[in-house]
């Protein structure tokens, strides 16, 4: 009799075995097919691209002298986050509008017009913190004075601002303004490409030339922080 009992005990103790394995293999299948899911969603995602290094501004070729119009200004627009227009009270600049550029090779565009900036589109946006960076022009190749003509002139403490296409404002302060010669630029734009005290920073660039001069001798760096709102 007991002979019997320790063999049914023992196929019991076997079958439950077998529905442990059982059980546990269907649980590591289904892990591996999570996983294999999760991964390849992953791998499909959009990976987030750290801004290109500046080492260089663009020389501005032939870019445009004719100033925006009343209707040109008021119609321009741009994403909702975007920048849309810069103020500088101190230049008498209002309403200057901003077009989206890139980086070529390391090498910051510039807007294609000397009344308007450029937001090079892979630094951050207004209110998000980071760094800002916005190129303009000094002059044309007629000499006319072009948005950012007198931007080495600005003081710590002179007020910039940036409104966005959803019309929302940004307030910077200046705290430094730099004219570096032109071939030790490289590590000054470099150097100018981090945030102030982690605020975020404004950047706003342009090469320089004497009168009646062909190429470019300097650049201009000017550095806001945002102001408490």
């Amino acid at each position: 009799m007991s002979l019997k009992i320790s063999k049914t005990a023992n196929n019991i103790i076997k079958i439950v075995g077998w529905i442990v394995v059982i059980i546990l293999i269907v649980l590591m299948a289904k892990i591996l097919i999570w996983e294999r899911g999760y991964y390849s969603n992953k791998s499909a995602e959009r990976r987030a691209t750290a801004p290109a290094v500046i080492t260089e501004i663009a020389a501005a070729i032939d870019p445009s002298e004719i100033q925006p119009g009343e209707d040109e200004l008021n119609n321009h627009q741009v994403a909702a986050d975007e920048p849309r227009y810069l103020d500088i009270p101190r230049l008498e600049l209002q309403k200057v509008i901003v077009q989206g550029t890139t980086v070529n090779v390391h090498v910051l565009q510039v807007p294609d017009n000397i009344y308007e900036t450029a937001w090079y589109s892979g630094s951050a946006r207004p209110g998000k913190g980071g760094y800002i960076i916005i190129s303009g022009l000094a002059s044309g190749n007629s000499g006319a004075a072009g948005a950012f003509a007198n931007l080495d002139s600005l003081e710590s403490g002179d007020e910039i601002t940036l409104t966005t296409g959803a019309g929302e404002q940004y307030h910077y302060a200046v705290r430094s303004t730099s004219i570096i010669e032109e071939s030790n630029a490289k590590e000054q734009l470099i150097a100018a490409q981090q945030t102030i005290e982690d605020k975020e920073t404004l950047v706003l660039v342009t090469n320089l030339k004497p009168s009646n001069a062909e190429n470019y001798s300097s650049v201009a760096i000017v550095r806001a922080v945002r102001k408490d709102d």
